[in-house]
Order: structure tokens, then sequence, then C-alpha cells
């Protein structure tokens, strides 16, 4: 009777641990990165790549940040960037976007090419070939807060953010990116420009 209760309880046991170890095991869901940010140079070579299949010839007019709620943005990066090229030859310009998310109607993942428009050039804002942007938005930024009036500005103005353009126009002698404090160039209190050809710091913004 002994041996019999006793094998009785040890297959009690290996019943009742079976059922232990037949229990689900709670797994954790891993979560998915949030997307990264991406600097100004590496959407621009994003877009040109789209671009060129449009105009063969095809030159940048401008290119700015687009500040996006869902993408943190990091020192010279941005989730978003809005390019303005141009063709020559066609005498035509065309608005591109890069976006790390889809973001909108208007604002899909990767490259977005909008609506054509006609052209004329303007000796003011002067057009420019991707081989002279050999600075990117990071270095950019480096330099700019070298600039003598920049420790003094963000002294008095902490937890600005700065917005990044790059263009070619009269009030620099090669394309540059302008480095902007503020949350537009119409508010901006100070901005300066960093030369996209060989990161120099040429100038304070007027």
């Amino acid at each position: 009777m002994k041996a019999c209760s006793l094998v009785s309880i040890m297959g009690v046991l290996a019943l009742a641990l079976s059922g232990c170890s037949s229990e689900p095991t709670a797994t954790v869901a891993k979560k998915a990165a949030p997307p990264a940010p991406v600097s100004g140079q590496s959407a621009l070579f994003e877009i040109y790549k789209v671009a060129r299949q449009w105009s063969g010839d095809v030159q940048i007019l401008e290119l700015e940040n687009i500040p996006l709620e869902s993408v943190k943005a990091e020192p010279g990066k941005y989730g978003a960037w809005r390019a303005l090229m141009v063709s020559p030859t066609l005498k035509r310009k065309r608005t591109f976007t890069y976006s790390v998310i889809e973001e909108s109607a208007t604002l899909h993942k990767d490259v977005f090419a909008q609506g054509e428009e006609g052209y004329l050039p303007n000796p003011q804002i002067r057009s420019f070939a991707i081989q002279d942007v050999k600075t990117d938005t990071t270095a950019a930024l480096e330099t700019a807060k070298k600039a003598p009036d920049t420790a003094e500005y963000e002294k008095k103005n902490p937890d600005t953010p700065v917005q990044y353009r790059l263009e070619w126009t009269n009030q620099t002698p090669v394309p540059a990116w302008r480095v902007i404090w503020g949350r537009s160039i119409s508010t901006s209190g100070y901005s300066v420009y960093i030369s996209a050809v060989d990161g120099t710091y040429l100038k304070k913004a007027h």
C-alpha cells in the first residue's frame, strides 16, 4: 500500500508539473526603433538620385529642413527635408521632399516629387551642382557654434531650435549653409553662413 501510495503521489506531482510547464510563456514584444533623423547632405543625395531621373542636368536651388513632431531632431539632423531643384535645359523647377516616415498626404516616406513650374535664372539666387556640397549640416553646425557671437546668443536664448537652409545668394561667394537659430528665418534673431564647399565660416547673416 505504501509503495502504491508513493507511486500515486509521484504521478500526481508529475501531472501538476506537466500542467505548469504547459502554461504559455509570457514574451515581451520588441518595440521597433523609432525612425532616426538624417543630415541635410544625406537627404540631398537621396533627392538628387531621384531628381536626375527627371532631368540629367538637374541642379540645386535650395534645401531646407522640415521640423516634424513625430521625429525628434538631433544636432544637424531632421526627419524631413525639402529641396527646390532646377533644370537649366528644361527651364523648369521642381520641389522634392525626403522624409524618414510617412507623415501626411503631402509628405511621404523617402523621396517624393511634386509638380513642375517654369524657371528663369535669377542672379541673386543661383543654382549649383551637387559636387559643390562637400560639407554636411552636422559639420556646419559645429563651425557655426565656434563663431564669435554664437556662444553669447545661445547663452541669452537657451533651447532655441536650429534650422538649416542651403542656398547660393548674393550674400556669399559660394553655396552655403545658413544655420539659423529660431523657428524660421523671419523670426530668427541670429544666423550665420557656413561654406558648403569647404566648411569654413563665412559671415553673420543680416
